[in-house]
């Protein structure tokens, strides 16, 4: 899906890009030279999301491959990359229209699918994606059928929802029209009784917020931790859940309830932990585990937390056994607080594109209210804008003629009905749609009618 929506941004921003000016951005032009050969005029949406694929493409290099290999991206021509890819994002934000603030969502959908790249190699990994059985191979922990844990298994399906969610609200807001064109006929008439100085004061304030607040925080969440190191972090993430979940299933898991003679000794050790003393009103439980420091959580018997074994235990039996009972603590531990360092990630990677999703959506608003503003400003002169009634369908349709939506929406006067056209986007991939389908929201949206 995000791979899709990066396709409906570069089809709505044909045309746009940002001018290179090297007076002022020398360092731009020797980073464009050292990628192009010379300093093109402009470098175009099409442009920057070929730059940001190289950029990400550097980095997944680098994961698949470490940083001793031999083969490794050019770090000049990397350095080059980011820094065209900064100069085009700040001259996007500080423009403040939607059309230019739109591409600043390629960077953290790019992120995104290159995570989940990785995610579905290392998902790959565990046995059942490969159909294998124990009964049929020599290594039966291997060749089982461990599938993915079910709080693994939670927290994934938990960011997808929230991810379709986020999806669904994106392409609504690209492909479809916004609640400000939806309402487009109250809105004119309510312009229609402002006078040319208060249209006037409306179309500052809306442009002002617009370019300012609004784009601001949008750059904010665009230059945020999630757009540049989170495609790292993600994947060196998901492929530590993933491993500790195997290992979970496949050895902590059965280890922990074994019923021989280890698993005996373990019971015996994990006893020693609650010693009840009987009380003359009630029952005293003395912990036996060290509560801090290095070996917190060790049962304190242990020789190398300087104590002594039980009756009838020597002190090796007894190290095995609290070391056994330590091992599976640290590793389930271990297991649980990766997971929530990536459910954590996964929310924020989330939260980030939602916050932009929504900054998206106001400044559309916005730019279409102070679009509407100046059009009542441009057909009605100096005359106050009330001469020029709603209802005079030739004034109507030159003000909505006029009127830039930012997101390609169009307006048509026609029988005294205003239809409102949404934006012409690509046919939604076979998985796209699917994913809109899970969200309840049709690939095909369509116009809307207003009786005037």
């Amino acid at each position: 899906m995000s791979q899709y929506l990066q396709s409906v941004i570069l089809s709505l921003t044909k045309g746009l890009g940002v001018t290179v000016n090297t007076d002022t951005s020398p360092e731009l032009g020797q980073a464009l030279s050292s990628i192009y050969g010379s300093v093109p005029a402009a470098v175009s949406i099409p442009m920057y999301s070929a730059l940001l694929d190289v950029e990400f493409g550097a980095q997944q290099v680098l994961l698949a491959t470490g940083p001793d290999a031999s083969i490794q991206p050019n770090p000049f021509q990397q350095q080059a990359v980011i820094t065209i890819n900064k100069a085009v994002e700040s001259e996007l934000s500080s423009d403040g229209s939607f059309a230019a603030q739109t591409p600043l969502m390629l960077r953290n959908l790019k992120t995104q699918a290159a995570a989940y790249t990785q995610w579905q190699a290392a998902l790959a990994k565990y046995p059942a994606a490969g159909g294998a059985t124990g009964s049929a191979a020599a290594n039966l922990i291997q060749a089982s059928t461990v599938d993915v844990g079910d709080d693994v298994n939670q927290a994934l399906t938990d960011h997808i929802d929230a991810m379709t969610s986020t999806y669904a609200s994106a392409f609504r807001m690209m492909a479809g029209t916004s609640s400000v064109s939806q309402d487009i006929v109250s809105i004119v008439a309510t312009f229609a009784t402002l006078s040319v100085v208060e249209l006037a004061q409306i179309k500052s304030l809306f442009t002002l917020v617009q370019t300012t607040s609004a784009a601001e925080s949008l750059q904010d969440t665009s230059n945020g931790l999630t757009s540049f190191v989170f495609v790292q972090m993600l994947s060196s993430a998901a492929s530590m859940v993933f491993s500790l979940d195997r290992v979970t299933q496949m050895a902590i898991t059965p280890l922990g309830s074994m019923s021989n003679s280890l698993g005996s000794g373990l019971s015996a050790a994990q006893g020693q932990a609650t010693s009840p003393m009987s009380g003359v009103v009630r029952q005293i439980v003395q912990t036996a585990r060290i509560a801090s420091g290095v070996l917190s959580g060790m049962l304190a018997s242990n020789s190398s937390a300087g104590g002594s074994p039980p009756s009838g235990l020597t002190a090796g039996m007894n190290d095995l056994n609290t070391l056994f009972d330590w091992s599976l603590q640290q590793a389930s531990g271990k297991s649980t607080t990766t997971l929530l360092s990536f459910t954590k990630l996964m929310g924020r990677t989330q939260n980030d594109t939602n916050s932009q999703v929504q900054l998206l959506s106001v400044i559309n608003n916005l730019g279409t209210l102070a679009s509407l503003a100046n059009s009542f400003l441009t057909q009605n002169g100096n005359t106050a804008a009330a001469a020029a009634p709603a209802t005079q369908l030739a004034t109507v349709g030159a003000i909505l003629a006029t009127t830039n939506t930012g997101n390609g929406t169009t307006y048509t006067v026609q029988n005294g009905a205003v239809t409102v056209n949404p934006p012409a986007v690509p046919t939604p991939t076979p998985a796209a749609s699917v994913v809109l389908a899970n969200a309840g929201v049709s690939t095909q949206l369509a116009g809307l009618s207003q009786s005037l």
